[in-house]
């Protein structure tokens, strides 16, 4: 749709390339909060982990 919009504009390939890289752009956005977003399980398991050893070594101190 976006890339119609630049030819109908008469912008040509000038307009095709800015559309490019913006989409491009946008792209890159999306893949870097995808793998995130995949190491995420990664770091909840290690908060897990942290906070089970806290919570059992605060049990034992209370002991």
């Amino acid at each position: 749709m976006e890339l119609t919009v630049a030819i109908a504009r008469g912008r040509g390939q000038a307009g095709i390339e800015r559309f490019a890289q913006a989409e491009g752009s946008r792209m890159r956005a999306l893949g870097a909060i995808a793998r995130w977003l995949q190491s995420l399980p990664r770091q909840l398991d290690w908060v897990m982990a942290v906070t089970t050893i806290r919570s059992k070594i605060s049990h034992y101190k209370e002991a």
